[in-house]
């Protein structure tokens, strides 16, 4: 009878014990799973701070049971588009800036040719003027840097702007084209002239393909035109 006690009372113990351990365990797999999340949740806030939209969104997404983490993939995908159509419209107007800056070239270059006058000295004279911090230049060299610090940050899209993004690098490739035009005009008049025309028209197809996957910024662009009207 004694035996038989122990043993009831030893069962009684392991039972006991085994019933800790089993909690213990528990506890430690929830805290072990929260540390991970908590660690993935910084990480992607990190990532989202770091305008790295696109990876921010994909961490969010994978956790987005966890605190804020859905609200947190919308978020990145309102930043990204926000800077994404403040970047477009910024490449729009310092595109029209740089094709008025050709204008007034092409216009120099034309005179000087009329007037038997040293072309090449004026152009240079002209340009020189402007990198002295004259408009439209100083506008446009602004803008420029402004975008080309977006355009990286663009690099990694979210899921909804995959496609624009692809269309607006393309636009970007145009858009410096006619930008370096408007620095360094080379050729003749002839084919100086030709070669804007030809990107001019290149852009604005560009664009127009952009502004019906995107049509918000079209209104970007006009708020972007009314900052710029005294650069020209």
């Amino acid at each position: 009878m004694v035996e038989e006690q122990n043993v009831k009372r030893n069962n009684k113990k392991m039972i006991a014990i085994i019933a800790i351990i089993a909690a213990v365990a528990v506890a430690l797999v929830f805290f072990v799973h929260n540390f991970q999340l908590q660690t993935k949740y910084n990480d992607a806030l990190a990532l989202m701070d770091s305008k790295k939209y696109g990876e921010a969104e994909v961490a969010f997404s994978e956790i987005q049971d966890y605190q804020d983490s859905a609200d947190k993939v919308k978020e990145c995908q309102d930043l990204y588009g926000e800077l994404f159509s403040t970047t477009a419209a910024s490449i729009y107007i310092d595109c029209f800036l740089s094709q008025y800056q050709c204008s007034l070239i092409s216009e120099l270059w034309g005179t000087a040719i009329d007037n038997g006058a040293d072309f090449n000295e004026v152009i240079q004279n002209f340009l020189q003027d402007l990198e002295n911090g004259k408009e439209p230049d100083s506008e446009i060299d602004n803008l420029k840097s402004t975008i080309d610090e977006n355009m990286i940050a663009l690099q990694n899209p979210t899921s909804d702007y995959t496609e624009a993004y692809a269309s607006l690098v393309e636009i970007y490739g145009i858009y410096i084209q006619i930008y370096d035009q408007s620095k360094n005009p080379s050729g003749s008049l002839l084919t100086f002239n030709s070669a804007v025309k030809d990107l001019s028209s290149q852009f604005e197809s560009s664009y127009g393909q952009l502004k019906v996957l995107k049509p918000e910024i079209e209104q970007q662009v006009k708020e972007k035109m009314q900052e710029s009207d005294d650069a020209i």
